[in-house]
């Protein structure tokens, strides 16, 4: 829910704590190093906007009174970017309801991120992660499985695998008895979380500090992993028929499995889904209206480097991985 309207740009607060592609990263500072798909993408904005065309708005929470008329941005940083380097003076934006930080962060965990670029696994896992371990509230946590699923779009295992990371520490800090059942041992770890968010990345946290990445069987693992998405890509992009056919022809089977089954199946072993292949991405534009761009781009100043993509940093804790 919000409302609909034009604000300037100037308004716009931009921090990285509120932007779910970089929840990994740590204190965003300096400009980021953008993928080519994200570049192009950027690119794409740039000449829909040059056309007129419409764009979906972006979404911010109104900042806390004593800092004006001014809105947190905690969906549409791309958009926002982009009207930024083509020094436009307004954009439009949907004010979603809350007020201060803490409400921003929220919206951010939950934004909706079916337009634009998508969020890769990892960057949902990483942003889920972070919303649990948000330190100026409890609103996440609070949440049961289910609700944090749906709210964050990640898969239940993925949730109980967090909360039991966090149960454990509570444990080995002598916080929270291991004994406890049901709503008892829910309290006791909601109470020991309250206390201690954890500051670091999931990527860390489930290692807890061991070099199981350098590990020959994480390798393994994690090339395991990287193949099923690829494959589970294919068969997204061509479906499971074909996809089991070329599996064929260079040597992987799924033996007795019908095409639809053996899919499924990779993918809840590996907890993937499909993406699109980067192939999807290149035809969005017209051969006419490629050229019209690629003649509009020469004329722009598109290796320009602003010092930060950011304009808050004082929320951000120099020691911390948000």
């Amino acid at each position: 829910m919000g409302r609909h309207q034009s604000i300037p740009l100037s308004s716009i607060i931009t921090s990285p704590r509120l932007q779910n592609r970089n929840a990994a990263a740590p204190c965003l500072r300096q400009k980021l190093t953008h993928s080519q798909v994200t570049i192009e993408h950027l690119d794409t904005l740039k000449l829909a906007i040059k056309r007129g065309d419409h764009l979906p708005p972006v979404s911010v929470v109104r900042a806390e009174p004593e800092r004006g008329e001014r809105f947190y941005l905690v969906d549409g940083f791309h958009r926002y970017w982009v009207h930024e380097q083509l020094k436009r003076e307004t954009i439009e934006a949907t004010i979603l309801d809350g007020c201060g930080l803490a409400d921003a962060l929220i919206a951010s965990g939950r934004a909706n991120q079916n337009h634009g670029l998508r969020l890769t696994k990892d960057e949902r896992v990483e942003n889920a992660w972070r919303s649990l371990n948000l330190p100026e509230t409890d609103y996440y946590r609070r949440m049961n499985k289910t609700e944090a699923e749906e709210a964050l779009g990640v898969d239940r295992e993925t949730i109980k695998k967090m909360r039991q990371k966090v149960r454990q520490r509570g444990i080995a800090a002598g916080s929270i008895d291991p004994a406890l059942t049901g709503k008892a041992a829910e309290a006791a770890l909601l109470e020991y979380w309250n206390e201690n968010p954890a500051p670091e990345t999931w990527r860390l946290a489930r290692r807890d500090g061991t070099n199981e990445r350098k590990d020959s069987r994480w390798q393994e693992k994690k090339a395991a992993r990287e193949i099923a998405q690829l494959l589970a890509n294919i068969a997204g992009a061509y479906g499971p028929e074909v996809a089991k056919k070329a599996m064929f022809d260079v040597g992987l089977h799924l033996h007795n499995l019908k095409a639809t089954e053996g899919i499924d199946k990779l993918q809840r072993a590996f907890s993937v889904s499909p993406q699109p292949l980067p192939s999807d991405d290149e035809a969005t534009l017209s051969a006419a209206e490629l050229e019209d761009f690629l003649a509009w781009q020469r004329t722009q100043a598109f290796d320009y480097q602003p010092p930060s993509l950011y304009n808050e940093a004082d929320h951000l804790d120099a020691s911390s991985d948000f």
